[in-house]
């Protein structure tokens, strides 16, 4: 599992989630949209710290994890929806946390996988994609920042520069 609750009185594991089926069969953005074939070596963690969120009045918990983001219920650990988000550099990591703006979702990372902004549906389950663009912001370990319309954050790995985006992902 991916995503583990514990009770925090007892220690005991409330519910565990995010691992083979979340993302055996996912669509990807691999060339030719070939879905994701689980091989059981995956590594299912990274170093972005989840989010807990109110969107369309429910909480989800938004955890950027090795493959992409899932949006889970918090209460039960339930797959409200996924997104695949992964570098094709098998060393790469997902590091800057999901950055959430009303009922929008910015996700950025290193390693050629740029950023991404996702419109979740009143349902909950699902969402529209509004732009992806790997040439875009590459945050590593930083969370880029929402302020007044733009988003704000440093870019790449080693060698960061500073980059600004408004929510149509033009560059400011």
């Amino acid at each position: 599992s991916g995503v583990v609750a514990f009770d925090a009185a007892t220690g005991k594991v409330l519910w565990e989630s995010v691992g083979q089926e979340t993302w055996d069969g996912a669509p990807t953005d691999e060339p030719g949209k070939r879905p994701y074939q689980w091989t059981g070596e995956e590594a299912l963690v990274s170093y972005s710290t989840p989010v807990i969120a109110s969107i369309h009045g429910q909480k989800h918990l938004l955890c950027l994890m090795r493959q992409g983001l899932v949006s889970l219920d918090p209460a039960n650990g339930a797959l409200r929806f996924k997104y695949w988000f992964r570098s094709k550099t098998p060393e790469s990591v997902n590091a800057a946390r999901p950055v959430v703006i009303g009922d929008q979702i910015f996700l950025s990372a290193a390693y050629e996988t740029g950023m991404a902004l996702l419109k979740v549906k009143p349902d909950n389950q699902s969402f529209d994609v509004v732009y992806r663009d790997k040439r875009g912001m590459s945050t590593h370990w930083s969370t880029p920042l929402y302020l007044n319309g733009y988003i704000y954050g440093f870019s790449g790995r080693h060698e960061q520069e500073w980059r600004g985006f408004d929510r149509a992902g033009r560059s400011v």
